[in-house]
């Protein structure tokens, strides 16, 4: 038989991680709730800026690329600096 010490030592420890789970779950929904926030405002960021077509971004980005002599494997960097600077020009800034 335990005595009553025990007893409230098991009870303050079941305590203490029935909190710690609730406390998990509430940062857990937090972020979730965050993300989701994050998401809508990209979603409307985006649909917010002018749609330019694919094939007009490529041609854009292979000039850019040609103009810094070819190089290999920095691709990326040129689609997303062209679609930027037609982006602007399309919304005029």
């Amino acid at each position: 038989m335990r005595d009553k010490n025990s007893n409230g030592e098991q009870d303050t420890a079941a305590a203490t991680a029935m909190a710690v789970a609730a406390a998990q779950v509430a940062v857990a929904e937090n972020a979730a709730a965050e993300a989701a926030v994050e998401a809508a405002a990209e979603a409307q960021a985006a649909a917010a800026r002018p749609q330019i077509p694919d094939d007009v971004i490529a041609v854009r980005a292979f000039h850019k690329w040609q103009a810094r002599g070819c190089p290999i494997g920095d691709d990326a960097s040129d689609w997303f600096a062209a679609r930027e600077e037609l982006e602007a020009e399309a919304s005029g800034d």
